[in-house]
């Protein structure tokens, strides 16, 4: 596990797996050593790639001390390598580049923002600037970002020195292709599994998929708001199914389906990339996986307690619904509305990402 000048990738969320087994993938075919440690969703997702887990024991890290002695493990198994990269959405992530700073200084401490937003709400962004503050530099997915404005707080910045700032311009494209693709040619067959396993009748119903979230501003505000809307809505079921799908850090977190006031809310038992394939438009508050959406051509509509101004927001490419009117307006129109060019450019894509990945973790 130890090696020489490797460079290590450390993640908790699902979401900046896919952009680290990218770079894992790109620095080990420049000849570079490359180790992937990660928990939770993000190993669920980048074990393919290789990952080793980073809590065999399933410690609580949620827990201060269960955090900090991890911590100070990995910064022991890290001693040797030429840098680490974490991302920046666990406390946990905090720890580990407080430790590494204070057990091997010698080590290049990177923190990765694979999110396209300057802030992103339920307690993200608090913990990003944490684990942001501690690293020697931030890598940030969107290249804007690295000079924009950036928010711990709704109103409220986050004094990130720019100097500490690198925009590498990168997103999964290759994944928003696949989907695409993979919806053309299996769609079909998806939807057929679907109505097979729930043991239900398909009378060409258009199957909404709900996105849930990870977080207590979707508990206790936008999921409680989807469902007063999906209640007084009173959508035809027999031209609409609704699919909760849980957020893979959230599947502990019950969901009471009689909460939709008798609406028949059905729970997903497959993946968010499985689901996708038959989703006939998604429906979320807020996700990393908003660009994904929108590039695959799937139709997109944010549902919450209030609009939150997110990339396919600001970019018209998703309707925003916080009433029951607006609700139902974007449910009966629902159609894809890709903007590619300004999409793209609103990630702050970069045609040399690679080379500015090298750059700077290698200081080449």
């Amino acid at each position: 596990m130890m090696a020489a000048a490797t460079i290590y990738f450390i993640a908790c969320h699902g979401g900046p797996a896919a952009h680290f087994a990218e770079f894992a993938s790109e620095l080990r075919r420049e000849g570079f050593s490359v180790e992937l440690l990660a928990t939770g969703p993000a190993f669920d997702k980048l074990q393919s790639s290789g990952a080793i887990e980073l809590n065999p024991d399933r410690l609580d890290l949620n827990s201060p001390a269960s955090c900090r002695g991890l911590a100070q493990k990995i910064a022991e198994t890290i001693r040797d390598a030429s840098a680490i990269v974490t991302d920046v959405g666990h406390p946990f992530l905090a720890a580990v580049q407080e430790e590494t700073a204070h057990s091997a200084p010698s080590v290049k401490r990177f923190a990765y923002y694979d999110n396209p937003e300057s802030f992103v709400p339920g307690g993200y962004s608090q913990t990003a600037a944490k684990v942001m503050a501690l690293a020697d530099k931030v890598l940030f997915s969107n290249r804007h970002l690295a000079e924009a404005p950036l928010y711990q707080n709704p109103g409220v910045f986050f004094d990130l020195p720019l100097e500490k700032r690198v925009g590498l311009g990168y997103y999964p494209l290759a994944q928003a292709h696949f989907l695409k693709g993979a919806r053309s040619a299996r769609k079909e067959i998806a939807r057929r599994l679907f109505f097979q396993q729930k043991g239900l009748e398909d009378t060409g119903q258009k199957i909404l998929l709900y996105l849930g979230g990870n977080n207590e501003v979707f508990f206790e505000k936008a999921f409680p708001a989807f469902l007063h809307l999906l209640r007084e809505s009173r959508l035809d079921p027999s031209r609409y199914l609704v699919v909760m799908q849980h957020h893979p850090g959230a599947k502990k977190r019950e969901i009471d389906t009689k909460l939709s006031g008798g609406y028949p809310l059905l729970v997903s038992t497959v993946s968010s990339e499985e689901a996708l394939l038959f989703a006939d438009a998604a429906l979320y508050y807020q996700t990393s996986m908003g660009p994904l959406l929108a590039l695959a051509g799937i139709p997109a509509i944010q549902v919450g307690h209030e609009t939150f101004p997110d990339i396919l927001v600001r970019s018209k490419i998703a309707p925003s619904a916080t009433t029951k009117q607006s609700f139902l307006s974007a449910v009966e129109t629902a159609a894809a509305q890709e903007d590619s060019c300004k999409l793209l450019d609103d990630l702050g894509l970069c045609a040399d990402w690679e080379s500015r990945l090298l750059s700077a973790l290698t200081g080449m």
